[in-house]
């Protein structure tokens, strides 16, 4: 169970203070393990209902907005074919 949280929540690399100013120290260690590195843009999210924040560094979302658009025909085959699924789930319970 452990093993699974962890995978699931990633791995926790310390704790970190808000200063006066509203800002924020990212520890070393994932400073490193992530590649963050000075000058870097990190895109921040509302997560988990209000009582987190998701930091993302700026060019994943483009890599990512990349990688879905050249692959916008089979997100919309695997969508269509969940929708069927889905339908006919529904119809079999009613």
């Amino acid at each position: 169970m452990i093993d699974r949280d962890v995978k699931v929540l990633g791995k926790c690399y310390g704790s970190t203070a808000v200063g006066t100013h509203g800002q924020m120290v990212i520890p070393v260690e994932a400073r490193r393990e992530l590649g963050i590195e000075t000058g870097n843009k990190l895109l921040t999210f509302n997560f988990f209902q209000g009582r987190a924040i998701l930091l993302i560094k700026a060019d994943v979302i483009e890599e990512l907005i990349t990688l879905i658009t050249a692959r916008i025909s089979e997100f919309e085959t695997l969508a269509r074919q969940v929708s069927k699924i889905v339908t006919r789930t529904n119809g079999e319970s009613n």
